[in-house]
């Protein structure tokens, strides 16, 4: 927020002061391996902790809304300008982090059903989640190396009441 400038080196995500300064933090996950339309039961990200902060935070969750959404870019606003999801998940009251520990968002399930249910989703698409917020949470980024990078685990199912494809039989040569 405030000058809009956007950050895409650092191997930290301040969840959402840095210092005086209120962000608007992005994380564009690709490669989502979800079928349109599946039934999302679980959807969490897992931070680890690169500081600790005692600071009382309460932190939002959306997406953006588009099918595959591109990647960051220096232009000024280039997160808090994105579209985001009607749905969004709070992740309140979040206790105070140790560092190089792991921590769970709450069910992100809203969030991301809201993105697999849209017209133009194809399994292997990306999906950029947008945070906003008070307080104080730093994690790292995936800048800080690929072992404490903010982890995506989505749990789904496939609609049971969704025709089966029937395999078709081909005549074989005698």
């Amino acid at each position: 927020e405030g000058s809009g400038l956007v950050d895409l080196a650092s191997s930290d995500l301040e969840l959402t002061m840095d210092g005086l300064k209120k962000q608007t933090e992005g994380l564009r996950f690709t490669g989502i391996s979800v079928p349109k339309d599946a039934i999302i039961t679980n959807a969490y990200i897992e931070f680890n902790a690169d500081e600790t902060q005692p600071d009382i935070t309460d932190l939002a969750f959306y997406a953006q809304t588009a099918d595959n959404p591109g990647t960051f870019t220096t232009a000024t606003n280039n997160i808090s300008s994105r579209t985001k999801t009607i749905n969004s998940v709070n992740w309140g009251d979040i206790n105070v982090w140790t560092i190089n520990q792991k921590y769970r968002t709450p069910d992100l399930s809203p969030v991301v059903q809201e993105i697999i249910g849209r017209s133009g989703w194809t399994s292997g698409n990306a999906l950029v989640f947008i945070v906003t917020g008070t307080g104080h949470r730093t994690a790292d980024s995936v800048e800080g190396g690929a072992a404490v990078a903010p982890k995506l685990v989505i749990t789904y199912a496939v609609d049971p009441s969704a025709p089966t494809p029937t395999p078709t039989l081909l005549p074989t040569a005698t």
